[in-house]
């Protein structure tokens, strides 16, 4: 009898911890569509990814592994956290580099998976979601463009689904597309620009895309002149010109490869090489204004509409912590909320801003510096 009572608090307790470990509100703010936002900010080689539905918070971890015969595989495994607690619904291990190959966005509720998945007798690239009942992945959408493109990237803007493609031997050439509900609407080409208009930046709204003169402008960065797309009229609808980096970069003192746009204005991130540091810029686009923001030691950022969310090292620190700053459309300083060393930043619903420390440990605190949680 005692052994038996001794098992039943033992079992209790194993409950109760389980249940406290993930024991945080889901349902207490709303999803948003911000995967596009989450990868351009942090990168597709990341160990962990966030996505949200209206009920759960679904997390995906990568485990790496090596084996004294020098081989090595990857397990990915997929939570869901609801206001109830965590489980695990995915495990797969794999023997080559998932976060590379692996591309999951959330679409019309659907977790989805686009990773080597391609039909044997069409050839064409396979959509997968996650099945949550049988808990496998499974067939959902086959990509097969009208034109016989190969699409290589997808990614989801308010809930529709883009995806980049290619043809087979023209390599140079791409092609932009919204599918929805089997129907391929082609937005974009080469064709339609005549120039290469490579690299895309997307808004909520807007696709922003350069015509470069010569590859050897794309090797040096060198993009001044932006064109504005909008995603739903599917036209041009501006020209703009960000002189600053053009001024920049033409004094020699560096060079620009941090840019995002937000449908209102445009943030980047100048590297000057004679110090390795930077200064975070943002131009208005309803006037062209450019605004000097801070000077840092590299940054990571992400936003979704026109509020910036941002880790970083002051220059003059005497560490490079990156700690967790937001910054509105009405002010020019950025303002401290979390004091925590920042790796990845994720924004998936309208309450919340996600972040990881180096452990890979997740986490989350208001917009006002309030209620830091812990995740996962």
């Amino acid at each position: 009898m005692k052994k038996r009572i001794t098992a039943l608090l033992l079992t209790s307790l194993v409950v109760l911890l389980s249940a406290c470990a993930g024991r945080i509100s889901i349902s207490d703010s709303e999803p948003i569509d911000n995967a596009y936002g989450n990868e351009f900010a942090n990168g597709s080689e990341v160990e962990e990814g966030l996505w949200r539905t209206k009920d759960a918070l679904y997390v995906r971890r990568f485990l790496r592994n090596w084996d004294w015969q020098s081989s090595s595989y990857t397990t990915q495994s997929i939570y869901k956290l609801t206001d109830v607690g965590q489980e695990q619904i995915y495990s797969e291990k794999t023997e080559h580099n998932l976060s590379t190959d692996l591309q999951m966005r959330m679409y019309h509720g659907e977790l989805l998976d686009y990773y080597l998945h391609t039909d044997t007798e069409s050839g064409h690239p396979e959509i997968w979601r996650l099945n949550m009942d049988s808990r496998q992945f499974e067939k959902y959408i086959e990509l097969a463009p009208p034109n016989g493109s190969i699409p290589y990237r997808f990614f989801v803007l308010e809930d529709k689904l883009y995806f980049i493609s290619s043809p087979e031997k023209e390599e140079v050439e791409d092609y932009v597309y919204r599918y929805d509900d089997g129907t391929y609407t082609l937005l974009a080409s080469n064709e339609t620009f005549g120039n290469m208009f490579l690299p895309l930046y997307f808004s909520k709204h807007n696709m922003y895309y350069v015509l470069p003169e010569s590859f050897d402008q794309i090797a040096d960065s060198q993009f001044y002149t932006y064109y504005i797309f909008d995603l739903e009229a599917t036209k041009t609808v501006r020209e703009i010109r960000l002189d600053k980096v053009a001024e920049l970069d033409q004094s020699g003192k560096g060079s620009c490869n941090d840019i995002r746009f937000t449908d209102h204005y445009v943030y980047f991130n100048y590297h000057f090489t004679d110090d390795d540091t930077y200064t975070l810029y943002r131009t208005d686009l309803s006037d062209m204004k450019t605004t000097k923001i801070v000077d840092n030691r590299g940054c990571r950022m992400n936003s979704c509409g026109d509020t910036l969310y941002l880790a970083f090292a002051p220059k003059d620190a005497s560490d490079t912590v990156r700690t967790l700053h937001v910054l509105t459309p009405e002010n020019d300083t950025p303002q401290k909320i979390c004091t925590m060393d920042i790796n990845n930043l994720y924004l998936v619903d309208d309450k919340w801003v996600y972040f990881t420390d180096y452990g890979n440990t997740i986490y989350r605190i208001l917009p006002t510096g309030e209620n830091l949680q812990k995740v996962m």
